[in-house]
């Protein structure tokens, strides 16, 4: 019989390794995760059966960690126990709104500790059995309901310019897989799931989304998890597997240097190699607040230096290739702004 799983969120080494074994003596296989950002990460992929949480932890504290594991449709039913050293009354009413199963209280007894596991799963008695998962959403309704949360996050704050963006990417992600000759179900493809590949956004913590300032290493992880997340969120919404593929893996690099697995050429889906260019090539031509805006040859230029490290040569040249393509759908979706100024980008 298979042990039951537990994934374990602690910053501190030597409580990390002490819960390990504890929960390992308590019959359980252990997976360990040192900040929120890893921790979310390992339990989208691992789909744990249980999950022990710091309530202090670097960059994310237990209840940022609880609203996205809700978000979740695979994890939103995992218990989820806080260990921490708060006064109960203080922690306690917030965590049980946000969904937590319990607290284990620091300094705690290794048999009270282990004792709290078993009884979280209900393995020390008779357990209940399961609810039956209502039905995921399939088909353009779950599109719906998902681009909707994605607007309404809240860090959102530029709504007709996201929308402007979503609606760039969808046709130049078409008209680069139009000229690339790819097979019409995977234009649809790109035009139809290609504008999804940030939703993974909408379970990160409003300070990360909007940004503002320069990231720490904890920060960054976390803000890498959105690929993750995304990916899942849209298999639990029952859509094609192109969407998964350009949800996770658009921030992959031709090079392999990207995240979140380090996958390299043909290893990435091509949908998200053709989103990958189409979203670095938008992102240069659009208006940003912080820095001039970048002429269209500058942006060419950039984007031909990008081949072959960053992206798909074949995309990049394909890319290149269709300039009176993009130039119609940037005059028409593009960002009102000032004419790029060249004397800048000399």
């Amino acid at each position: 019989m298979s042990r039951p799983s537990v994934l374990i969120i602690e910053d501190d080494p030597a409580l990390r390794a002490l819960e390990a074994r504890l929960a390992t003596a308590a019959g359980f296989e252990v997976h360990l995760a040192e900040d929120g950002a890893q921790g979310i990460a390992m339990a989208v992929q691992l789909r744990p059966q249980l999950i022990v949480s710091d309530y202090h932890l670097p960059g994310m504290k237990a209840p940022e960690i609880l609203a996205t594991i809700r978000r979740l449709p695979d994890l939103a039913a995992v218990p989820v126990l806080v260990a921490t050293a708060e006064p109960p009354d203080r922690v306690g009413p917030e965590l049980s709104r946000l969904g937590a199963s319990g607290l284990i209280c620091k300094p705690f007894q290794p048999q009270a500790f282990r004792k709290q596991l078993r009884e979280a799963l209900g393995l020390d008695r008779e357990a209940p059995a399961p609810a039956t998962a209502p039905a995921a959403p399939s088909g353009p309704s779950a599109l719906v309901l998902i681009m909707a949360a994605a607007m309404e996050s809240p860090g959102s704050t530029e709504t007709d310019a996201t929308l402007r963006h979503l609606r760039r990417v969808s046709l130049l992600g078409a008209a680069l897989g139009q000229t690339l000759d790819l097979d019409p179900e995977l234009v649809r493809g790109l035009a139809e799931y290609g504008p999804l590949h940030d939703i993974g956004k909408v379970s990160l913590p409003m300070r990360l989304v909007r940004g503002g300032h320069r990231f720490t290493p904890q920060e960054r992880a976390e803000m890498e998890s959105h690929t993750l997340l995304g990916a899942e969120l849209l298999r639990q919404a029952g859509v094609p597997p192109i969407a998964h593929q350009i949800a996770l893996s658009h921030h992959e690099r031709w090079d392999g240097a990207g995240y979140p697995r380090g996958l390299s050429g043909e290893g990435i889906p091509l949908a998200a190699r053709v989103i990958a260019a189409v979203d670095v090539y938008d992102a240069m031509r659009s208006h940003r607040p912080y820095r001039p805006d970048i002429p269209k040859d500058e942006v060419r230029r950039r984007v031909a230096e990008l081949r072959g490290s960053h992206l798909d040569p074949r995309v990049v040249d394909a890319l290149l290739r269709i300039e009176d393509v993009t130039e119609n759908i940037f005059a028409e979706h593009g960002d009102p702004s000032a004419e790029p100024d060249p004397e800048v980008w000399r």
